[in-house]
């Protein structure tokens, strides 16, 4: 799904899989996450995943800025 308002663009990417932990040392906290979190960041945005309920969400929200 992509989503457009006007001080934001959010792109969500959802599967109905068994999901996965998000958090400890089996989960989803290394490098792969940590650095698409950290490029979201670079650019003002966030980058929320949740997968531990099945399936697996995961969610860029980025701000819109006028040029």
């Amino acid at each position: 799904k992509i989503r457009y308002a006007p001080q934001e663009l959010q792109v969500m990417v959802t599967d109905n899989g068994k999901g996965f932990v998000t958090t400890g040392v089996n989960g989803a906290d290394g490098s792969g996450m940590r650095n698409m979190r950290n490029r979201a960041k670079l650019i003002g945005g966030t980058l929320q995943v949740n997968g531990e309920q099945g399936g697996t969400e995961i969610r860029l929200t980025l701000p819109i800025i006028a040029a």
